[in-house]
């Protein structure tokens, strides 16, 4: 990526990086629904309108914590954002992914 793409994707929201990230990424009609659920319904809400680079750790533990939903919802939504940056980490928009919640994408049954 060249200093100019990479200056402006720093300054790339959440929300416009989701949508763009999960209609590049390959799923079934099913996962793809479910995963416009979580991000409508729980990420966005919060995220949506944050530049990527600003979101800190502090912020997702925030976040995480404020969830009213069922464990394994809550653990399959951080899952994804968890997988989002990530993403944005590969394509080297932030340098390390502030989604660090130990335990936080595991399901207790």
């Amino acid at each position: 990526m060249n200093p100019q793409a990479r200056a402006k994707s720093n300054r790339t929201t959440f929300g416009t990086y989701a949508a763009d990230g999960l209609a590049d990424r390959p799923q079934k009609p099913r996962t793809g629904d479910l995963y416009d659920g979580y991000l409508t319904n729980h990420i966005l809400l919060t995220f949506a309108d944050v530049e990527i680079a600003a979101i800190r750790v502090s912020d997702v533990k925030r976040w995480h914590a404020g969830m009213s939903t069922g464990k394994a919802t809550k653990a399959n939504v951080y899952s994804l954002l968890r997988t989002m940056l990530s993403d944005a980490v590969t394509d080297e928009i932030i340098p390390s992914n502030p989604a660090r919640i130990r335990g936080a994408s595991t399901k207790t049954r």
